[in-house]
This record gives structure tokens, C-alpha cells and sequence, in this order.
């Protein structure tokens, strides 16, 4: 049913659409004094700015765009392709697909406009553009966790804190992405206040993406539907318990909250502490989405 192109499309989609949130919630908060006028531009921003944003949002097309390419692989055939974007049937892989291509647009055109790679235009237009982006990315996050739930032939997934287990899990890598790209671009000790800020929101989605976890075993467990407690007992006892223990559990929740909290107390922020939490953050991303997959579609369930 759901194949390993399909988690790619998921996990690559909820992180870039997070990273675009973050970025554009970054820039309708850059104050206004910051901005100011050149000979030959309406907008301009220093180069701190210009690397942080487009970095940032290189980072979050890179996802966006490999994360509908996988979709597109998955289906196989174009006239599929061309259904997901003509079916009169709203469903929800229809409202994500159209989501992440309108984010894919904003995100381009803000990185075009940070960037200075167009010129011309005005702040209100840009806070518009990140206010639309935004928009459209926080649908494709949301759409994400929905999906599967919409499923009702997989009983493990009809759950009402898998959709809430998705979105902040989803809105964690975009912050890690944030977090990863500005540090690879060297911006440490420029928007150091900036990225403690983005340590601490990190953390806080991560402690309530565990409070989720757990909500969301706790529910599994006490079910009625006994192939729902099995599908439960294989996400932490089956195959893929390694995965599901020390990839997400320990991988993508422990070690990066720990992290985090020593990226916001202290002072110079540390690259390499960073860097790592990124990487644990994503890497628990793909590895939870893949674990409650295979254990939905268990052919022993």
C-alpha cells in the first residue's frame, strides 16, 4: 500500500513545508529598520540576511522539490500525475500535492527576493509573500499527519494524535533544518540570539511531540480493536523496534532535546552542537514515519 517512496515523500514533505514556515515567520519578524533603500533596488538587506534566508530556503526546496518527486516516481505513470491536479474529488493527497507546489512557489520567489536576484518591489509585498507562504506550507504540514489517518483500511493509523504526532514532528526538522543550514552558512555568532530562540521552540515541540508519542501509545494499547493493539505491539516489539527505540525515541527526541537545551543556556552558540541536532531531529523524522508505516501495513496484522 504505502511504499518507501512514499516516507521519503512524507517525511521530505512535512520537513521542507516546516522549514518554509519557520523561514517565513523569520521574516515577517525581521524589523523594519532593517530594510532600507539602494540606487538600483526598492528593497535591500544586508548580507547576513541575504545568506540566512537563502540558505534556508535552499535547504527547504531541496526537500519540497525531492519530496514531490518521490510522490511523482511512486505513482509511475503521468496521466496519475495529471489526475492528482485535475480529479473534481477533493481529497487529501490532491489539497497536500497543490500545498507544497504553492509552497514551492513562495519559497522561490522569497529566496529570489532575499537573495536580491530580483529587484524591485516593496517590504509590504515581501511580508505579504511570507505571510502567503506560510499559509500554504502550514496546509502541507497539517496535510501530512492527515493522510494516513484518512485511511480507515489501516486501523493503526485511525488515530485522532497521529495527525498532532506528524505536524510537530514536521515542524521540528523545519526547525532543523533552519537551525542546520544557518550554521553550515557560518551564521553561529551573527544570528546567535536568533537561533537560541529556534533551540528553544525546538525543544518545546519536541517535549510535546513525546507527550504525543506517548498519548498516541496509550490509545493504540487500550483499544477494543485487537489488530490495533497488535499493530501497536509490532511498532515497539516487531521488526522494526530498534528503529522505533534508538532511531526515533533515543535518536529524535532524546538526544536533540538535550541538545537543544545547551544550544539555548549558553553562550557563544556552539556549530557543532547545532549541526548534530539537525541531523538527529531529521533522522528521527524518517525513521517515525517509516516505523508506524511498516507497522500499519505488517502483513502479519
Amino acid at each position: 500500500m504505502f511504499s518507501e517512496l512514499v516516507v521519503c515523500y512524507l517525511f521530505l514533505g512535512g520537513a521542507g513545508a516546516g522549514a518554509c514556515l519557520v523561514l517565513s515567520v523569520m521574516g515577517i519578524l525581521v524589523p523594519r529598520g532593517r530594510f532600507s533603500k539602494s540606487r538600483v533596488r526598492s528593497i535591500f538587506v544586508s548580507w547576513e540576511y541575504r545568506k540566512l534566508f537563502g540558505f534556508g530556503f535552499a535547504f527547504a526546496l531541496v526537500a519540497l522539490v525531492a519530496g514531490v518527486l518521490f510522490l511523482f516516481v511512486d505513482l509511475g505513470r503521468a496521466d496519475r500525475v495529471l489526475l492528482l491536479f485535475t480529479s473534481p474529488k477533493v481529497v487529501h493527497i490532491t489539497i497536500g500535492a497543490y500545498a507544497l507546489i504553492f509552497s514551492i512557489l513562495g519559497a522561490t520567489l522569497q529566496a529570489l527576493i532575499w537573495t536580491q536576484m530580483i529587484q524591485g518591489g516593496s517590504v509590504f509585498v515581501l511580508r505579504l509573500l511570507c505571510v502567503l507562504t506560510a499559509l500554504f506550507s502550514l496546509v502541507a504540514i497539517v496535510y501530512t499527519g492527515l493522510l494516513l489517518q484518512s485511511l480507515r483500511s489501516v486501523p493503526l493509523w485511525h488515530n485522532i494524535w497521529l495527525p498532532a504526532l506528524f505536524i510537530l514532528s514536521s515542524l521540528s526538522c523545519g526547525m532543523g533544518l533552519v537551525m542546520g543550514s544557518s550554521l553550515l552558512a557560518g551564521l553561529g555568532s551573527v544570528f546567535g540570539s536568533v537561533l537560541r530562540r529556534v533551540a528553544f521552540f525546538d525543544g518545546l515541540v519536541i517535549a510535546l511531540e513525546g507527550l504525543s508519542a506517548v498519548v498516541f501509545l496509550a490509545t493504540t494499547f487500550s483499544s477494543a480493536s485487537e489488530t490495533v493493539v497488535l499493530s501497536g505491539r509490532e511498532l515497539v516489539l516487531g521488526s522494526n523496534l530498534g528503529l522505533f527505540w534508538a532511531g526515533f525515541v533515543l535518536l529524535g527526541l532524546v538526544v536533540p532535546l538535550a541538545l537543544d537545551y545547551q544550544l539555548y543556556s549558553r553562550q557563544p552558540i556552539r556549530p557543532s552542537l547545532g549541526v548534530t541536532s539537525a541531523a538527529c531531529v531529521l533522522a528521527g523524522g524518517f525513521m517515525m514515519r517509516y516505523c508506524l508505516v511498516q507497522a500499519g501495513v505488517h502483513p502479519g496484522i
